[in-house]
């Protein structure tokens, strides 16, 4: 049986690299919803929605790019599933949940989504900041979090655990792709200005 589910999750992997950030996001949860509930399959019964709780900003600073995270799971569960929105027979339920870009919000958030909406898996965050805390809530109650699109690099690295998946891009992958353009049409001298929190400091210093 584990070997089944490790082949379904190969097979939305592919298909996350050969897609774009829409289908990039929705595939990736939906594969790993599958491989999730496939082994909760015993705690519930199997007309239970398989339940994606998202962790996101859809006020403050980064409201907009909230929106588009949830919009574009929204569509890539749409695209995978062709419409149906649901898989192995149970329907994927979506219940979001505003972090106004607080890490203490958000995990005041994700706490909710896990004790109260009993979701199967975590979604977010635009903030970098909210992610870094949201993760040590999904570590403690053992829930699978894929986050997106916030790119700090320590979510993957020294704060990494294993129950921490990424779909999106990282500071250090944008400043490699972006610092080979500057130095090669604008110039080899640069002034970085940054948020100070988590993903602009991890910014500049990709950067410098």
């Amino acid at each position: 049986e584990a070997q089944k589910w490790r082949v379904i999750l190969r097979g939305g992997e592919s298909m996350l690299r050969g897609g774009n950030g829409v289908r990039r996001l929705g595939v990736t949860a939906l594969a790993l919803a599958v491989v999730f509930s496939a082994y909760g399959v015993a705690l519930a019964r199997v007309t239970d929605p398989i339940k994606i709780g998202v962790v996101a900003s859809r006020s403050g600073p980064l409201e907009y790019y909230g929106t588009m995270e949830t919009r574009g799971l929204e569509l890539g569960i749409d695209y995978a599933t062709k419409g149906t929105f649901e898989v192995l027979g149970r329907k994927i339920q979506i219940i979001i949940e505003d972090d106004a870009g607080d890490p203490g919000m958000g995990v005041q958030k994700a706490r909710k989504l896990i004790e109260n909406d009993k979701v199967d898996i975590l979604q977010g965050s635009p903030s970098s900041g909210v992610a870094l805390a949201v993760q040590k809530v999904a570590e403690q109650y053992k829930k699978v979090f894929i986050v997106d699109p916030a790119a700090a690099d320590s979510i993957t690295a020294e704060n990494y655990n294993r129950y921490t998946f990424r779909t999106a891009s990282n500071v250090s992958q944008d400043a490699i792709a972006g610092g080979k353009y500057a130095v090669r049409r604008l110039g080899k001298k640069a002034f970085h200005i940054a948020a100070d929190y988590a993903w602009g400091r991890q910014s500049a210093e990709a950067w410098g």
